[in-house]
């Protein structure tokens, strides 16, 4: 703990309470849940503006991250409307970009790669002084008119727009045993090797007669993942948000589509009922792939109920689930640094593979109980 903190805390609340904000957390203790009617998303809509301050714990991190991608995906509850124009509500980390250096690294790879289409500085401000953050609070930032840049709409007749609810096809009696959720890419922006690769997976999924669980993307390799396993034989069940399927719709072939009023929601929905995750199934991600990352290793250290393993012949070897990050092209190489800068370490807390062969085996290596990932060491069973 730096002993300046407590100082600059006060200066930032003075300097907040004289131009008539309201503070919440301003005392950095209050208890803010992922989900549930004192979500962050409340939060988050109560909201006129967010300011990070002092050293981020992985929940912070995974805060930041939401809503850059709530930015991204022109979320409402990040937005607001004057004279008929709509602007982003403002997201500032305040005196300490040093502390989230790598997690801004790891979104500007992914900027260069093209996944993330929007420059991190425009939609995430930084302040030094009091000076500088009043100005950064009275920026007013016109927001882009769709998730896919201005005017671009998709091909996607052949998708479905459904309401908040649990719905389901009735092709399965039962969901497969085995299910394995996938965290990938939903840019149009792809390279064939990624899209091959997300596919295969997808592939393999579906010839083993597993079940996949995904944000049932309609683009990207969000939709490769999600073809590769239906067009195989597999079961194909997700999670998707309103905000969401007002730009794109579902993809066909869903089983069970699980639609929830927020990212938080959904990224909860889509854990509890996976056995395994992978993140960045076909080598590349975007920011919502960080996200959800972020989110299982906060779930973890917690202990929560949706990254507890399901199935008791699992519970032997961890008690949680495995999480396996493909980093074939290295672009996740700052965020695995961000990672064991929080104390989640490589082959303890995630398995850092290079390609779909070496995800598949990992899988392999899982349901023979030869994976050798466990977070809590005195409770680990090899």
């Amino acid at each position: 703990e730096d002993s300046s903190w407590p100082a600059l805390r006060a200066e930032l609340i003075a300097v907040l309470k004289e131009n008539g904000y309201r503070i919440r957390n301003g005392t950095g203790d209050e208890r803010i849940k992922l989900i549930g009617s004192d979500g962050v998303q409340n939060h988050v809509k109560r909201s006129a503006a967010y300011v990070f301050f002092g050293i981020p714990t992985i929940g912070e991190l995974l805060k930041v991250t939401s809503l850059f991608v709530g930015l991204q995906t022109l979320d409402p509850d990040l937005h607001y409307f004057e004279d008929e124009v709509k602007y982003r509500k403002p997201v500032i980390i305040y005196g300490n970009k040093v502390g989230y250096s790598h997690l801004i690294k790891a979104l500007n790879r992914l900027h260069k790669e093209g996944t993330i289409g929007q420059e991190v500085e425009k939609l995430i401000h930084f302040a030094e002084t009091p000076a500088q953050l009043m100005e950064k609070l009275n920026l007013k930032v016109k927001a882009q008119d769709s998730i896919h840049g201005h005017g671009k709409k998709l091909d996607d007749e052949d998708g479905q727009v459904l309401d908040i609810g649990t719905h389901k096809a009735g092709k399965y009696p039962e969901l497969p045993d085995f299910r394995v959720c996938g965290y990938t890419s939903a840019s149009r922006v792809q390279d064939e090797k990624s899209i091959t690769e997300a596919y295969k997976l997808g592939k393999y999924i579906g010839d083993n007669k597993f079940a996949l669980v995904s944000g049932l993307g309609y683009i990207g390799l969000m939709n490769e993942l999600h073809k590769g396993a239906v067009e195989n034989g597999g079961c194909s069940i997700g999670s998707n948000c309103p905000h969401i399927l007002s730009q794109e719709k579902l993809p066909p072939g869903w089983e069970e589509a699980y639609i929830v009023p927020d990212i938080y929601s959904r990224m909860d929905v889509m854990f509890m009922p996976s056995d395994f995750i992978v993140i960045a199934a076909g080598g590349r991600g975007g920011g919502g792939t960080m996200q959800e990352y972020l989110a299982a290793l906060l779930l973890m250290s917690l202990g929560k109920l949706a990254m507890q393993v399901r199935d008791k012949k699992f519970r032997e070897f961890s008690p949680y689930k495995p999480i396996v990050i493909d980093n074939r092209k290295g672009i996740w190489d700052d965020l695995i640094a961000l990672s064991e800068s929080h104390g989640f370490y490589e082959n303890q807390h995630f398995k850092v593979v290079s390609g779909t062969d070496e995800v598949i085996q990992a899988i392999e290596d899982y349901r023979a109980g030869k994976l050798g990932l466990c977070p809590d060491e005195e409770n680990c069973g090899f």
